[in-house]
């Protein structure tokens, strides 16, 4: 899943990323594969935050 946050900024990107992963993980199959993101070119810190989205450790 790719997302696009509101402004090239936003403070809130890897929060609303999370949140997106933590319900997909909850509502999906466990066999499924989730892989959240932000849209390429969307955000000024895009490596960081999908960085952050992809650990593990996170969404547990």
């Amino acid at each position: 899943v790719n997302f696009t946050p509101t402004i090239p900024h936003c403070s809130m990107a890897t929060l609303i990323g999370l949140a997106i992963r933590v319900k997909l993980l909850r509502s999906l199959h466990p066999k499924v594969k989730v892989t959240v993101s932000i849209t390429p070119g969307s955000h000024s810190t895009e490596e960081s935050i999908n960085r952050q989205l992809s650990d593990k450790v996170r969404c547990i």
